[in-house]
């Protein structure tokens, strides 16, 4: 796996907030503000975000959907999380 830890703390030293998205746990995307910068961590299907970067995380975010299911898949979840925060943002495409 690549080395994340060094870049997550070198972010965060340029101001760039680190959010990272959990299953279950954590801030409903509906109330995150990603208007500003932000690093989005992304886990592996079923595993999610490994605890090391947790931790180093600023906020934890959720995408909402059934108990029922354990994860959602991870670019799924990527392409979700991106169109939120271009929505956000205001950025029309087009």
């Amino acid at each position: 796996r690549v080395e994340l830890k060094p870049a997550i703390a070198e972010m965060k030293h340029r101001g760039v907030r680190v959010a990272a998205a959990g299953s279950h746990k954590g801030r409903p995307l509906d109330q995150v503000d990603l208007t500003g910068p932000v690093a989005l961590i992304i886990g592996s299907e079923g595993a999610g975000v490994p605890a090391d970067l947790l931790a180093q995380a600023d906020e934890l975010i959720t995408i909402p959907h059934s108990t029922q299911v354990d994860s959602l898949n991870a670019g799924i979840a990527a392409a979700v999380l991106l169109y939120e925060a271009r929505r956000q943002r205001g950025i029309k495409i087009g």
